[in-house]
C-alpha cells in the first residue's frame, strides 16, 4: 500500500514554535521540512529567494509549480510553514488537496503576542546561545491585541470548517506539544514515516522563558484590560437553524428603474411588489436564475438593490394569523395538526377570546424556538425563518445596499426612488394590528424575543411595544 500523502503543510504562526518544530522534522531520516516557501515578502527564509530552481517572481506567477518541484524533488516527503498571511492561492490549493497531509501548530495567543512584540522590539527571532538573548519589556495595546486574536482566530475556524467540510483531519499540536519528542515522532508516524528521535534539537534555545508579568510593562493595564476579553462567546447566541439558499427566483426586478427587490416573506412584500409594478410602467421581471440576475446586473449599470425586514414578534403574528389560524391555508394543515397534538396548541374560535388567542400565539411562538434550533421534525418555512438568516442566504449571490425596516418604508425607499428620477412612493395600506395589540404583553414579547434573538440583536429592534424600530 502506498504513502497516504505526497507533501505537507504545517499551518502555524509567528511565535509558536513553528521554527523548532521544522529542525525536529529535518532530524527524521525521510522527511524534509523548508520554511516559509510562500512568504510574500521571501521564499524559504530572508536569506533565500530561490528553492527548487524556482525564482520569487516565477513563484508569485505560479505558486503551485513550487508544490509540484517540491513533491518531484524530495526524498521522502516534503513539507513546508504556511502562516494565515502567506500566499492564499496555497492555502485553497493545499486544503482541497487531499494528498496533502496537514499539521495545524498553535499556541497560547497572548504568549505569542507577547513574544512577537519581544522579537519585533530587539530584531531577534532566533536564538541559538542564550547568552545572546536580549531582554526588554514591551507595552501591552488592547486593540493591537484583538485584532491580531480576530485575525488569527478567523483563520482556524475557516480552515477546521474546510477540512471538516472535505473530511480531512489535521495533526494538531500546540507549542508545548512539540517540547516533547514522542509527540514529534507521533507526528511523523501521521506523515507515513517511521521515527525513533531520542531527543529535540539543541540548536534553538526559548527566547523569552520569563513570565509575563517580567515581560510586559503594563502588566496590570493587561490584566485588566483581559479582564473584559471576549473570548469564550458568553453573550452570543447559539444558532443551530440551516443555512438558507439565495433564492435568486423570488427577486424582483424593476427593469426601467434599475432596482432590485429580494423579499423577506412576512415584510410588507407584497405591497412594496405592487407599488414598483406601479411606478416601474410594465410588469416585474420574475423568476431570475442566477445567470439571469447576472446578466440584468450587466444590462442595469448602476443598479440598485434593497430589503425589507420587520420587526420579529409582528412577522411571527402575520405567520400565525394567515398560515396556522387561518384554515384556508391548507398547504400548512399539516403543521397546524402538529401544534395541535404535539404542542398542545388550541386554536380559538374568535377573534374576541383574547386569552385563547395569546394562549395559541404563545405555543406558536414557543414552537418556532425549537423549529428554528431544528429540534422539531417539521422543516423550517420562509414565512418564519429568521430574517438574517434570510439575508445571509440571498449574499451569497448579491448583498443588498439597503436593507430598509418596515417603519421607515416611505422615507427610505422614497430616497431610493427619487434617486432613479421616479415619483415619491405612497403611503402603504394601514394594517390592522388591533388584535394583536389586544393580546401583546411583556410574556408575548419575552417569547418573540426567546424565537429570534438573532434577529432582534442584529437588526436592533427594541420591543415592539416601543414601536421605534
Amino acid at each position: 500500500m502506498g504513502a497516504r500523502f505526497d507533501y505537507f503543510i504545517i499551518f502555524a504562526e509567528m511565535r509558536t514554535g513553528s521554527n523548532l518544530l521544522q529542525l525536529a522534522l529535518n532530524q527524521v531520516p525521510g522527511i524534509s521540512c523548508l520554511g516559509e516557501l510562500f512568504n510574500p515578502k521571501f521564499l524559504d527564509n530572508p536569506k533565500r529567494n530561490t528553492a527548487f530552481g524556482i525564482g520569487f517572481a516565477e513563484r508569485e506567477v505560479d505558486p503551485l509549480a513550487l508544490i509540484t518541484a517540491l513533491k518531484e524533488k524530495t526524498e521522502g516527503i516534503g513539507g513546508f510553514r504556511f502562516f494565515f498571511d502567506h500566499d492564499p492561492r496555497v492555502a485553497d490549493h493545499c486544503i482541497e488537496d487531499h494528498r496533502c497531509a496537514k499539521i495545524i501548530l498553535t499556541r497560547n495567543p497572548l504568549e505569542a503576542y507577547v513574544s512577537m512584540k519581544i522579537a519585533d522590539a530587539v530584531d531577534q527571532w532566533w536564538l541559538s546561545d542564550a547568552k545572546h538573548r536580549l531582554e526588554v519589556k514591551v507595552d501591552y495595546d488592547e486593540a493591537e491585541f484583538q485584532a491580531y486574536f480576530d485575525e488569527r482566530v478567523a483563520f482556524q475556524q475557516d480552515l477546521r470548517r474546510r477540512l471538516q467540510l472535505s473530511g480531512q483531519a489535521a495533526f494538531t499540536a500546540t507549542y508545548e506539544d512539540i517540547q516533547e519528542v514522542a509527540v514529534i515522532n507521533g507526528m511523523a508516524a501521521y506523515l507515513g514515516v517511521s521515527s525513533d528521535l531520542k531527543r529535540l534539537p539543541a540548536a534553538l534555545k526559548k527566547q523569552n522563558p520569563d513570565r509575563l508579568e517580567d515581560k510586559v510593562a503594563n502588566f496590570a493595564e493587561m490584566r485588566e484590560s483581559l479582564s473584559g476579553f471576549e473570548r469564550f462567546d458568553f453573550d452570543s447566541y447559539p444558532n443551530f437553524e440551516p443555512p438558507r439558499g439565495p433564492r435568486v427566483s423570488s427577486f424582483l426586478a424593476a427593469d426601467a428603474l434599475g432596482l432590485l427587490f429580494m423579499p423577506v416573506v412576512g415584510a410588507q412584500g407584497e405591497w412594496v411588489a405592487e407599488w414598483l409594478e406601479a411606478i416601474n410602467g410594465w410588469p416585474l421581471t420574475t423568476g431570475l436564475n442566477r445567470k439571469g440576475l447576472r446578466q440584468w446586473k450587466r444590462e442595469h449599470k448602476g443598479h440598485r438593490s434593497f430589503s425589507v425586514v420587520t420587526h420579529p414578534l409582528l412577522r411571527a403574528w402575520r405567520a400565525f394569523s394567515s398560515r396556522i389560524r387561518d384554515p384556508r391555508a391548507e398547504e400548512y394543515q399539516k403543521v397546524r395538526d402538529t401544534l395541535t397534538k404535539h404542542y398542545g396548541m388550541v386554536l380559538p374560535q374568535s377573534e374576541d377570546d383574547v386569552d385563547g388567542t395569546r394562549a395559541a400565539f404563545h405555543c406558536f411562538l414557543s414552537f418556532l424556538k425549537l423549529n428554528l434550533a431544528r429540534q422539531t421534525s417539521l422543516p423550517i418555512d420562509p414565512a418564519w425563518a429568521s430574517q438574517l438568516n434570510v439575508l445571509s442566504g440571498y449574499a451569497r449571490v448579491v448583498l443588498p445596499d439597503l436593507v430598509v425596516r418596515e417603519t421607515h418604508l416611505v422615507s427610505e425607499i422614497g430616497g431610493v426612488v427619487a434617486s432613479r428620477g421616479a415619483p415619491a412612493t405612497r403611503e402603504p395600506e394601514v394594517e390592522d394590528i388591533s388584535e394583536l395589540e389586544r393580546i401583546y404583553d411583556d410574556s408575548v414579547e419575552d417569547a418573540a424575543r426567546r424565537a429570534y434573538p438573532r434577529d432582534y440583536l442584529s437588526f436592533g429592534f427594541d420591543s415592539w411595544k416601543a414601536r421605534t424600530d
